[in-house]
């Protein structure tokens, strides 16, 4: 969960996503009438980071990231602009140090019938809590 606003953070900066999207950048859900496309971070699993010499010091949290848009193209592009601007990341955000955003899984439930589309991403993030 503490990692949801460090990807917010990185996907509000990135230009690729804003010239991509209407909407806003939620946790968790929408908001109800949010614009769309619009994007929705949940958090899917997480921890600290073992090695054989004990705790590494990083935390690794699994971010779901749902691109929701009208039709299934609009959401493609989208889920493509956030992949590019994620997976290989590293710098600083907030404070908090992120050594790498890598890509877990992308997929889509894409169905005609339904009002909205999504393009959904999964990333690991492995990060530093801001000292």
């Amino acid at each position: 969960m503490e990692a949801l606003p460090i990807v917010r953070t990185i996907l509000l900066a990135a230009a690729g996503v804003t010239a991509k999207r209407t909407g806003g950048v939620h946790l968790n859900v929408a908001t109800q009438g949010d614009a769309l496309p619009n994007v929705v971070l949940m958090s899917v699993g997480g921890g600290e980071g073992l090695s054989h010499e004990g705790a590494d010091g990083l935390l690794h949290d699994r971010v779901r990231i749902w691109a929701r848009a009208r039709t299934a193209k609009e959401a493609d592009q989208l889920g493509i602009a956030i992949d590019k601007a994620l997976h290989g990341y590293s710098g600083i955000v907030s404070g908090a140090t992120v050594q790498l955003v890598e890509k877990v899984l992308t997929t889509s439930d894409h169905d005609d019938k339904a009002e909205v589309q999504r393009s959904i991403i999964d990333v690991r993030i492995h990060w530093r809590r801001a000292p």
